[in-house]
């Protein structure tokens, strides 16, 4: 390295000048050449991408969580089961019921729980079968229009009665279901609405077994019978 004072040449990380004592200012280094700032650039790359990739899989597990959490809601049951009923399906009426029921009906018949599920569809099944036949050339529309709330008293008596079942209702009431029936280009929509009971269990609806029955079928029938009488 070089004096600016004097110009006399002194070695490397020397502090003052050798030949007139004035100080020598530090060297600066060299900036890194073009190679070494390529190389950092995909490694600052890469440590964004990583970042992303861990945002993104965290989210995707939030929403996970909450879709389990959320459950099925009491509107998506009532219209599941009409659905079922119209189509027919067994099975999908069994997978709207609380798994307490299914499992009662099981020890009951002191059969296993996989059998009493085929043997409750094949049940469903044959009493829709006749519905689902009458219905099959007229398109029918549903729509869950609103709930009839129980008192306190009748939700009491609804969460005892589970109980003897070993399941624990949250929640009840009755859903209102709104038919539209087409045929051969006529629309005629339903005045009297059906109704559906379903029950909370844990976190999501299901039907509700023990009102099904009284509820839904009269209901059921007369605005079909009354729609039909229509035409």
């Amino acid at each position: 390295m070089f004096c600016g004072n004097c110009g006399a040449q002194n070695p490397d990380g020397s502090a003052f000048c050798s030949e007139c004592g004035a100080p020598l200012a530090p060297s600066t280094p060299a900036a890194p050449s073009g190679g070494a700032a390529a190389a950092a650039a995909p490694a600052d790359k890469h440590k964004i991408i990583g970042i992303a990739a861990v945002g993104v899989a965290a989210l995707v597990v939030l929403i996970i969580i909450i879709a389990l959490c959320s459950g099925r809601s009491a509107k998506s049951a009532a219209k599941s089961f009409m659905e079922a009923v119209f189509d027919g399906d067994g099975e999908e009426i069994v997978d709207l019921l609380p798994k307490g029921v299914i499992k009662s009906y099981a020890e009951r018949m002191d059969i296993k729980t996989k059998e009493a599920k085929k043997a409750l569809e094949e049940n469903y099944e044959d009493q829709f079968d006749g519905l689902a036949e009458m219905m099959e050339d007229l398109k029918v529309t549903i729509k869950v229009t609103g709930d009839d709330e129980y008192d306190d008293e009748d939700l009491d008596d609804i969460k005892e009665a589970y109980k003897s079942v070993d399941v624990k209702v949250k929640d009840a009431k009755v859903m209102l279901v709104k038919l539209t029936i087409k045929y051969k280009g006529e629309k005629l929509e339903l005045d009297e609405p059906v109704e559906v009971p379903v029950v909370k269990v844990g976190g999501s609806w299901y039907l509700d077994i023990q009102e099904l029955g009284s509820r839904f079928a009269s209901s059921l029938m007369g605005a079909i019978t009354s729609g039909l009488l229509g035409f």
